[in-house]
């Protein structure tokens, strides 16, 4: 995928080209690790309510970019708005600072054998 996705838009975008077709194949990698972590346990399962928290925390650090500063201090403001809104907004997710000691160990499921 990446490599098509590389032959159709390097040649007409240069480097933005490679830059899309990244992000592209990133997302896609991303989508997997999704699915396969909902499939693999209730517990690793994402608790959509937390999006919309978390949706804004992103817009307002996504604001930063329009500072007429220097790409780092862009991206410092960005991630300490970002950051400190999650923090605010309560939009971690349960155990993402440390795990649940009393919980007990995740084992991966098996394949069913067809009989």
């Amino acid at each position: 995928m990446s490599v098509a996705l590389s032959a159709a838009l390097v040649p007409p975008l240069g480097a933005k080209g490679a830059s899309i077709a990244s992000a592209v194949c990133e997302f896609v990698v991303a989508g997997g690790y999704l699915l396969a972590l909902t499939r693999s346990h209730v517990r690793l399962r994402p608790s959509f309510a937390l999006l919309p928290r978390a949706v804004l925390a992103a817009g307002v650090g996504a604001c930063a970019l329009l500072l007429p500063w220097p790409n780092v201090a862009q991206w410092a403001v960005a991630s300490v708005a970002y950051l400190g809104l999650l923090l605010l907004l309560r939009a971690f997710p349960e155990g993402a600072a440390a795990p649940d000691p009393a919980a007990p160990p995740l084992r991966a499921r098996t394949p069913r054998r067809s009989s």
